[in-house]
């Protein structure tokens, strides 16, 4: 069998990972299901963690290469450009998408705000690679996701509610890793960028139900228009109007599957000038209308 990405011109992934009110997916894969034994360079919203079951591959985060084999993983943060191969062999890898802002409350939520957003939402830290042999926590948030995997395949009574006790617990034990990694960065000649890029996405989690002008967010960088553009598609792989567009479309979906607003109310509260223009990007960046979304959701 050959597979092959869906992705845009930008490298940015088209498959939505999970079903839309329990965005979590969960497979087991082979580098040779691609062609070339490699899927493509590509990014998406939601951070990945993989696992090798068997054999091995390279894997690339951004300008980084590691070669990972049986009892490793790798967390793949949010908006990470990543790729994988192996030119001569084979390997079985499980991995996990999941999206933390939904999956783990609202933006007041304190575990979110504490904890997870400044992790997952931080340029600072790409990835993190995880090793049975580096002790007892690598080992048990390896085995947390092969569980995470045989749960959504197996789909037990009540296994959503045991997948997210599983993702809060391998969040917890990642948090000194990533809190280490990120510190590292922090402290390196990058350390301007990162900082005014996160101080951006914090503004536009806030703010995405005001109307965003490219000046306002320059403006929490203190940069001009072209210099602020510049680091933030250098770093987030995306302009700053695709980020904002792309942050209020996944506010909308939670809004969208409950029912009881309507598009036009739907559009206001998340930051759209109007109807219209919500419906132009949701089919844009959903490749179907809001009725079709909450109709395939309703099916799943």
């Amino acid at each position: 069998m050959s597979n092959q990405l869906k992705i845009d011109d930008r490298g940015f992934e088209l498959k939505s990972h999970g079903a839309a009110d329990f965005p979590v997916s969960a497979g087991c894969l082979r580098i040779s299901q691609y062609e070339d034994r490699r899927f493509a360079y590509h990014w998406h919203s939601e951070p990945e963690f993989t696992v090798i079951v068997s054999g091995s591959m390279e894997y690339q985060v951004n300008d980084r290469i590691f070669h990972l084999s049986k009892g490793q993983g790798i967390f793949v943060n949010s908006n990470m450009l990543h790729s994988a191969w192996n030119r001569n062999g084979d390997c079985e890898y499980i991995p996990v998408n999941f999206e933390p802002n939904f999956l783990f409350g609202a933006n007041n939520n304190r575990i979110w705000k504490k904890y997870l957003s400044p992790v997952v939402h931080s340029p600072a830290l790409s990835c993190l690679v995880f090793d049975e042999k580096d002790g007892q926590d690598s080992c048990r948030i390896l085995s947390i996701f092969r569980e995470i995997r045989e749960l959504n395949h197996n789909k037990p009574p009540l296994y959503e509610i045991s997948i997210v006790s599983r993702l809060y617990e391998a969040m917890g034990l990642m948090l000194p890793a990533a809190e280490k990694e990120i510190a590292n960065v922090t402290g390196s000649r990058t350390v301007k960028q990162i900082m005014r890029i996160k101080n951006v996405i914090d503004f536009v989690e806030i703010h995405y139900t005001e109307p965003i002008g490219l000046s306002d967010l320059a403006g929490v960088c203190d940069l001009s228009h072209s210099e602020f553009c510049r680091c933030f598609k250098s770093i987030m792989k995306q302009t700053p109007t695709e980020y904002v567009n792309r942050v209020r479309i996944r506010k909308s979906l939670p809004l969208l599957l409950a029912g009881k607003l309507t598009v036009t109310e739907i559009s206001d509260r998340c930051g759209f000038s109007g109807s219209s223009y919500f419906a132009e990007l949701f089919r844009r960046y959903m490749f179907c209308t809001p009725k079709q979304y909450v109709k395939k959701a309703l099916e799943q």
